[in-house]
């Protein structure tokens, strides 16, 4: 059985539930209601998934929001993305942005 992990971190932009599996980032959900609704919807995806509190999940959070761009150069192999071939080609895309584009322009840049 896969062992899938979640904890409750704060970013700057409010708290946000992470969830890891076999040490990779599988989930990252913003609150934006209230906590056992975010919780009723990601044990929807992951069933099995324990909570956990750990300095581990927060250092992650903290890592991500500090340098974006450096912790995606060197995480990218540590974050698992469960989607279709499109949405994984479009939050790829998005992780590479430095600005504001238009939809049109994202849909060209992955060639849609």
């Amino acid at each position: 059985m896969i062992a899938f992990k979640h904890s409750f971190v704060k970013t700057p932009y409010g708290s946000a539930l992470i969830g890891i599996n076999e040490g990779k980032i599988c989930s990252f959900l913003f609150l934006t209601g209230e906590k056992e609704k975010i919780l009723n919807f990601f044990h929807k995806k992951f069933i099995n998934s324990v909570e956990v509190v750990s300095q581990e999940f927060q250092e992650f959070a903290d890592a991500i929001f500090k340098n974006r761009t450096k912790f995606l150069e060197k995480s990218v192999p540590n974050i698992v993305l469960y989607g279709t071939e499109f949405q994984k080609k479009v939050w790829i895309e998005l992780a590479k942005l430095h600005e504001v584009i238009s939809y049109q322009e994202l849909a060209k840049r992955i060639g849609a």
